[in-house]
């Protein structure tokens, strides 16, 4: 029967150990670094564009680096981690005491030189043999094994039998069997722990376990495919309709489930959320679910609505308001989403552009309504202010009537930049050179027919064309040969043939080599793949 062995138990604990102390050890090291460290290894001003772009990111990087470890999370790391290095070296002891296989030495034993006489063992053995006998060390198991021990090294170095089987096998016994052990811990076989073991494994199986997945299932219940709450999900298609503008939207976004515990009314931050209110308060819309709800929903509704007022209009908010800001701006990718996917599920036209909208300005932290749709997308713009913003629209030269003709503009033509600084000018001209100018067309057709009449299935072929691409990103092996793909419209006579492989799509991309400087669309993964079957 097998035994089970302390030592093994050890190596096998250690092994568990290590799994979670490598991870464990690497992240708490690494965040203590960055909280430390004001300029990581890795710079947060990689993708930066300028100087306020730089300074923001750092910014930025130095507060996430304090947030990882000033947290309950981190805290429990820490200690975690360092009491089970605490228990990893303490089985390490153990392991270094017994788990070293020892060969069997009668002259370490015995404490005498390889090379004494037999008068110097027989002495050796008499001392040792009176020092360690059960009669002197009473119920001494220690000193009773190293009674045995004694004889059993004399017999090996007197007897000319024993001798022979040490040196042949190593034990003055002759040649031993093979011992296998368990890597578990003896006091698990003991009688004693048995009701303590059953006790543990009910509890570990019959109420951690089934906690634990309750607990994760009530939580994860609440939530949707794409992350949403359903509770989010049912307020949003109650507030939208097919005439909602983006005006509305902040009011629907402060509905959403997700910010009920950031926005919850707290005494703490009232001295701000009161100047918070005196600066929007004329701003502010009237809350058309006001009578369905109640008054802490309606407080927290409020609240979210300040917030989100201040993200557009690029107000200062108090340190407190700004945290909770930063919670409700890191979910609301995911809420804006929802939004556009419910308003374009049910068709409204309106209401879906209002969404995608509404989308953008929560991305860009700008708010149409506070100025003009035609002149807020300049805000864009570092170091764009509305002084020069009116500047593009008044004075003499060219004038652009829309941000795509102001993009599409020669630097030296673009207007609103005489009073910047070189610097700003450069970092202007930098970012308005990367945003995309994308011209599109289209053609609806029906094939084999000249006209469109009703009932006819049509197809629609579009043609994207973005002009400022950097031609470095088509350089590769495979086109040298060729220029750029392009998506085209194709001619009458080929409309036959092109359209002969695509009669159950109601829209169709069409690839070609185009030759020219006119830049395209950039390459990615999908693109070379459809670039390559294209052609």
């Amino acid at each position: 029967m097998l035994q089970y062995d302390d030592t093994g138990a050890a190596f096998f604990a250690i092994t568990l150990l290590t799994f979670y102390l490598i991870p464990a050890t690497y992240v708490v090291v690494t965040r203590l670094r960055d909280y430390v460290s004001p300029n990581p290894a890795v710079g947060p001003d990689f993708n930066a564009r300028t100087e306020t772009e730089k300074e923001k990111a750092r910014t930025i990087a130095k507060k996430l680096a304090q947030e990882r470890v000033n947290n309950s999370f981190f805290v429990l790391l820490v200690v975690s981690t360092v009491m089970l290095w605490m228990l990893t070296f303490y089985l390490l002891s153990i392991v270094s005491e017994g788990g070293e296989i020892k060969q069997f030495d009668p002259f370490a034993i015995l404490g005498v030189t390889a090379s004494a006489s037999e008068a110097e063992i027989k002495k050796a053995y008499r001392k040792m043999s009176l020092q360690y006998h059960p009669d002197k060390n009473p119920g001494n198991k220690q000193a009773e094994n190293m009674f045995m021990m004694v004889a059993k090294a004399y017999g090996a170095l007197t007897d000319p039998e024993a001798r022979e089987n040490w040196e042949k096998y190593g034990n003055p016994d002759g040649k031993q069997s093979l011992e296998l052990s368990v890597g578990l811990p003896q006091w698990l076989i003991e009688k004693d722990n048995h009701n303590l073991i059953l006790v543990l494994y009910l509890v570990a199986l019959v109420v951690i376990i089934p906690l634990i997945v309750g607990c994760w299932y009530s939580q994860s219940k609440k939530y949707g495919e794409k992350g949403v709450m359903y509770q989010t999900y049912h307020r949003f298609m109650r507030s939208l309709n097919p005439n909602v503008t983006a005006k509305m939207l902040p009011e629907v976004l402060a509905l959403a489930e997700e910010f009920r515990e950031v926005n919850s009314p707290n005494m703490s931050r009232a001295e701000e959320m009161n100047a918070l209110f005196q600066r929007f308060q004329k701003e502010m819309p009237r809350i058309r679910t006001k009578d369905e709800l109640t008054q802490l929903q309606l407080a927290i509704v409020q609240k979210g609505m300040l917030l989100l007022a201040a993200h557009l209009n690029d107000a200062e908010v108090g340190p407190m308001l700004q945290q909770d800001l930063r919670k409700m701006l890191s979910a609301t990718p995911e809420l804006a989403n929802a939004l556009v996917e419910i308003c374009a599920s049910r068709r409204w036209w309106n209401a879906t552009c209002a969404a995608i909208d509404f989308q953008q300005c929560l991305t860009q932290g700008i708010w149409p309504p506070a100025t003009s749709a035609l002149k807020a997308p300049f805000l864009q713009l570092p170091n764009f202010t509305m002084a020069e913003v009116s500047h593009v629209f008044s004075g003499k030269g060219q004038k652009a009537k829309s941000f795509a003709d102001y993009l599409a503009l020669p630097d030296d033509a673009k207007k609103g930049l005489a009073r910047m600084t070189d610097t700003a000018r450069e970092e202007c001209l930098e970012v308005a050179g990367a945003l995309p100018r994308v011209k599109l067309s289209c053609r609806a057709f029906v094939q084999d027919e000249a006209e469109i009449a009703e009932g006819d299935l049509v197809t629609l072929r579009i043609k994207i064309v973005r002009e400022n691409i950097a031609p470095s990103l088509w350089d590769d092996e495979e086109s040298d040969d060729e220029g750029p793909l392009d998506f085209y419209e194709s001619d009458d006579e080929d409309d036959a043939a092109g359209d002969a492989d695509s009669d159950d799509d109601d829209a169709v991309l069409v690839a070609k080599p185009k030759d020219g400087d006119e830049a395209k669309a950039e390459l990615t993964g999908e693109d070379k793949a459809a670039r390559a079957a294209a052609r």
